[in-house]
């Protein structure tokens, strides 16, 4: 490329100095990708945090708790699923055969799932 065609159009280049072909550029178009990768990483990790589960609320524990003993369990950790789904969870229970179980419970404190830890 002359240096008068060189001030018309700065943007091209020589033809010497065109990649060959099969030879990778010094900066890799991986990048854009890379960055989009990363943003959307920080916004689900951001974003978790509001799927967290609730406590309950005095009722909801008094209502939760006498679900719990009739199923022969007391003790562990009561959570409130916070997705629409409206399930009770009760974490590490001892249960009356010495085994620590979780249990789920539907809005209506019925059994849902028991299982082993």
């Amino acid at each position: 490329m002359k240096s008068r065609d060189r001030e018309k159009f700065p943007h091209c280049r020589a033809e010497s100095e065109l990649p060959r072909r099969g030879h990778r550029p010094s900066k890799p178009q991986e990048f854009p990708m890379k960055r989009m990768l990363l943003a959307s990483s920080l916004i689900l990790a951001f974003s978790l945090p509001a799927l967290a589960d609730a406590p309950l609320n005095e009722d909801e524990q008094k209502q939760a708790t006498a679900a719990a003993a009739a199923w022969g369990c007391e003790g562990g950790k009561w959570e409130k699923e916070t997705e629409a789904s409206g399930v009770f969870e009760l974490d590490d229970a001892k249960c009356k055969d010495g085994r620590n179980y979780d249990l789920k419970f539907d809005k209506d404190f019925k059994l849902r799932s028991m299982t082993a830890d």
